[in-house]
């Protein structure tokens, strides 16, 4: 189930006209029967306004779409951000976007487990990479569609928005490199580079014909 399946342009409109948390909120009580908390509704209103200055400087062509809230088949998981477009040669891609509000972190044990500040005090979570990992693998093993048709490709990386990353940051350290390596981080300094990555996938729009698959 999608909550939210919108070109970049109805997207962007959203955030400029401060709707986007309404819409959200709206899209999930109809679709799902479901009132949105408030934590739910502020992560949305803080996080969101980020990705559009990211797709904003990406330059997409306006039929690029935006996915949110992407339930996944068979699961309470659901994907905060995904973008469908084609690249400069016509070949299908979609980029799903793990979204955090974290400001830092720590290395812990466990197979990608890291530790951060959620809830009110630290906890032990998933890395982001993982996180953003586990979705696209998911999404290969259960979509045919993206899963048989080689010419739609599927991405991943994480966005940490208010993360500055320091000299040997524990989310970049060598225990994590295998997820980092198939799901790269971006930190709040390098929302450029998310840019170009999305630009250089993307840019040249036709999502819909993507997002149905």
């Amino acid at each position: 189930m999608i909550i939210y399946n919108e070109t970049t342009s109805n997207f962007l409109n959203h955030i400029y006209e401060n709707k986007i948390g309404y819409v959200l909120k709206e899209n999930v009580l109809t679709k799902m029967n479901k009132v949105v908390s408030t934590s739910e509704l502020n992560s949305w209103e803080r996080s969101l306004p980020q990705m559009a200055k990211v797709i904003r400087d990406a330059d997409l062509k306006n039929d690029t779409h935006v996915l949110l809230e992407y339930k996944l088949p068979s699961s309470e998981k659901r994907i905060d951000f995904l973008v469908a477009g084609e690249d400069e040669k016509g070949n299908k891609n979609a980029v799903i976007i793990e979204l955090k509000q974290w400001q830092k972190a720590k290395v812990s044990e466990g197979d990608g487990i890291v530790r951060t500040f959620l809830g009110g005090r630290e906890r032990e979570t998933v890395h982001p990479a993982y996180q953003a990992s586990s979705y696209k693998r998911y999404l290969l093993n259960l979509n045919e569609s993206l899963y048989n048709d080689s010419s739609i490709q599927l991405h991943s990386c994480a966005y940490l928005h208010n993360y500055i990353k320091v000299k040997d940051d524990p989310l970049l350290d060598k225990r994590y490199r295998t997820y980092v390596e198939y799901s790269p981080l971006y930190f709040q300094f390098s929302d450029r580079e998310l840019a170009q990555n999305l630009r250089q996938k993307v840019a040249k729009g036709k999502g819909q014909e993507i997002d149905q698959c």
